[in-house]
C-alpha cells in the first residue's frame, strides 16, 4: 500500500455518548483520562476507514491501512477537552508555583477563602483563551461520571462477593458557570495521507471520507454499552507545523508533552511531571494475517503535561 503526500486537519468531535479512556485502576476503581490519546483516533480510524474502503478486509488490509495512518497514533495529535464547543481547549501541564503564595477564591457557598497556588506536583488544565486555570480534580468534578457495576452469574443470576466495582468516564454533557447544560466537545490536529491505495486504486482522503469514518467510530471502552459515540463538528486543513507531541517553551529551555506515550530516558532528571506505567496491548503478527499472538507491553513514561528541559 503506498501513501501520498500528507496533510494536517484540524478536528473538532463532540461526544454523543459517554466516553471511557483507560488510565489504569485505584482498587476497584477504574480510571479515565480527560483527553483522547492520539493512539486511540489512531485505531478508530484504521479500523473504520479499512471497513470502508474494503471489501471483506483482511488483516493484511487493517496492517496496511494503519501503517499507512502512521504506526500507532505517531501521526495524530492528541484531541483535547473543550467547554466552548471548539473555540478553545483545556491543556495539562505540571505548575512550578511557588506552593507557599496563596490566592483569594471564592469556595462554592460564596464564602472568600485563602488557598495555596499550585505546587509542583499538581497538574493544572490552562485554557488557550486564558479562561482561569483549573486543578486536575476540578476538571474531573466538572467533565468526568461513574458508573457501579457488578460482575453477576449468568446461569444462577447472582453476585459474588467483593465483585463490586466503578468505572470513572467522561460525560457527554456538562452544566457551565451559566447554570445551562452544554456539550463536551474535543479537539486536536491530525496528520493523514492525501490518499491511499488499495487494491490497486486510489482512494482520496477528503474531508468526507474521514467524516464518515470518525461519526460511525465508538472510541475508549464501553463500546458494547453504547459508549464513546462521538460527532464529527468541524474538519478543516490546517497549515499548523512542527511537532503535534511537544510544544516548546517561549524561552527554547524546555518542551511541554501533549502526548502520554513519552518514556522516561536518560536525561530527563530535571523533568517537571509525574512517572506512570503505560501498559498497551501487543499484537504479534506470526501468520502473516494481522492477528497472532498477544502480550502486553508496559514501560515507564511521562504523563501528558509533564515539562521536559533541554
Amino acid at each position: 500500500m503506498d501513501t501520498a503526500d500528507k496533510r494536517r486537519w484540524a478536528l473538532t468531535l463532540r461526544l454523543l455518548s459517554p466516553m471511557q479512556i483507560g488510565a489504569g485502576t485505584l482498587g476497584m476503581i477504574e480510571k479515565t483520562e480527560l483527553f483522547i490519546p492520539g493512539r486511540v483516533l489512531w485505531g478508530a480510524l484504521t479500523n473504520m476507514l479499512t471497513r470502508q474502503l474494503c471489501h471483506r478486509p483482511t488483516g493484511r488490509e487493517f496492517l496496511a491501512i494503519g501503517s499507512a495512518l502512521g504506526k500507532d497514533g505517531s501521526r495524530t495529535g492528541t484531541l483535547f477537552p473543550s467547554t466552548d464547543g471548539g473555540k478553545s481547549v483545556w491543556r495539562p501541564r505540571f505548575s512550578a508555583a511557588r506552593p507557599d503564595v496563596q490566592d483569594q477564591i471564592t469556595d462554592g457557598g460564596g464564602k472568600s477563602v485563602r488557598r495555596p497556588r499550585f505546587s509542583a506536583n499538581d497538574r493544572v488544565w490552562i485554557n488557550s483563551h486564558d479562561l482561569d486555570p483549573r486543578l486536575d480534580g476540578d476538571m474531573r468534578r466538572l467533565l468526568a461520571t461513574s458508573v457501579a457495576s457488578n460482575s453477576t452469574d449468568p446461569t444462577r443470576m447472582v453476585t459474588d462477593d467483593r465483585s463490586l466495582h466503578s468505572t470513572d468516564m467522561i460525560s457527554d454533557l456538562f452544566r457551565g458557570k451559566d447554570g445551562k447544560i452544554h456539550p463536551v466537545c474535543f479537539k486536536g490536529t491530525v496528520e493523514l495521507p492525501e490518499t491511499l491505495s488499495v487494491a490497486g486504486q486510489d482512494v482520496r482522503l477528503d474531508g468526507s471520507v474521514i467524516t464518515t469514518a470518525l461519526n460511525a467510530a465508538r472510541l475508549g471502552g464501553g463500546r458494547k454499552r453504547g459508549w464513546g459515540q462521538i460527532e464529527v463538528i468541524a474538519l478543516e486543513t490546517t497549515d499548523v507545523t512542527g511537532d503535534l507531541h511537544t510544544e516548546p517553551l517561549p524561552n527554547g529551555k524546555g518542551t511541554w508533552l501533549l502526548t502520554a506515550n513519552c518514556a522516561v530516558a536518560a536525561g530527563h532528571g530535571n523533568a517537571l511531571g509525574r512517572a506512570f506505567l503505560a501498559v498497551h496491548r501487543q499484537y504479534d503478527n506470526t501468520n502473516g494475517k494481522g492477528y497472532g499472538r498477544s502480550h502486553t507491553s508496559a514501560r515507564l513514561c511521562w504523563e501528558i503535561g509533564t515539562l521536559l528541559p533541554v
